[in-house]
Formats: structure tokens, C-alpha cells, sequence
């Protein structure tokens, strides 16, 4: 079967009822007619390469899947506020631990300067920095000091 060749003596006629549009369309042809032999053929590229940008917005929109990427997008922000307050969590919880431990370490060492096991010189002496600490004790400045660190960040 021979295929029907393109008419080309075909004709179409462009009207154009905004100022505004006629002189972007002038504006542009003056730019680019070194390109073009004559105002018909730069119409026709303009019809032409807008109806391929328009078909290829419309493939391009049909390809993607909007929707599943919002649900992705939105589930990747609520798992970043979760990593977020589990390493604030986290955070906490280890400079609490810290601080639970200078606390014993410093009772250990004034229990070892009231019985003149160590030199004086390699602690600096401070009264405040000296408590008596029992198990219970230290499970609530545990979770005083984790409220405390908690809320500063």
C-alpha cells in the first residue's frame, strides 16, 4: 500500500484578539527570523514545537504517580521526626548516664580522701560535688537529669 503524501498547500489562519500576544509573537519573530525564511514558517515551527512541548507535558504527567510519591515524600518526614526524637532521646539518656557517673565517681573519691587513701592533689576538693549515693537514689537522678538534658534541646 503507497502512503498518501502530506498536502502541503494546506493554509491556516491565526488570529490573534490580544495586543499582548501579537507583540510577544512579533518580539520573538524579530529576534529569530534569521532562522526562518518568512513569518508563515516561523508560525508554523511555534504551533509545531508548542504542541509537542503540550503532548509531552501530558505523557509526562501520565508517567508519574503523584499521589504514591506524596504518600513516600510523607512518609519519609514522619520517620525523620521520629529519628529525630529518638536521637534527642538517645542524647539524653547518655548525658544523663555521664553526669550519674562523675556523680559516683566523685563520691568514690571523697570515701577514698576521708580514709587518706589518695593524694589530695590529683581531686579538686569541692563539698557540693560530694553525695552520698544508694541505688534509688541514683535511679531518680537518673531520670532528673534525663528530664533535665531532655528539655534543654
Amino acid at each position: 500500500m503507497a502512503k498518501k503524501k502530506y498536502d502541503y498547500n494546506k493554509a491556516y489562519t491565526v488570529r490573534f484578539h490580544d495586543e499582548v500576544i501579537d507583540n510577544c509573537i512579533n518580539k520573538t519573530y524579530e529576534r529569530f527570523k534569521s532562522g526562518f525564511g518568512s513569518m508563515n514558517e516561523f508560525m508554523a515551527r511555534m504551533c509545531y514545537e508548542g504542541a509537542v512541548a503540550r503532548n509531552g507535558d501530558e505523557d509526562l504527567n501520565k508517567a508519574f504517580n503523584y499521589s504514591e510519591i506524596r504518600k513516600v515524600l510523607q512518609r519519609l518526614e514522619r520517620d525523620k521526626d521520629a529519628d529525630k526524637e529518638n536521637f534527642k532521646m538517645l542524647k539524653a539518656k547518655l548525658i544523663a548516664e555521664i553526669k550519674v557517673n562523675q556523680g559516683l565517681l566523685n563520691y568514690i573519691i571523697r570515701l577514698l580522701m576521708e580514709h587518706e587513701q589518695i593524694n589530695s592533689y590529683w581531686v579538686n576538693i569541692d563539698e557540693n560535688k560530694f553525695n552520698s549515693l544508694v541505688e534509688d537514689e541514683l535511679s531518680l537522678l537518673r531520670n532528673k537529669l534525663l528530664l533535665e538534658v531532655y528539655n534543654e534541646q
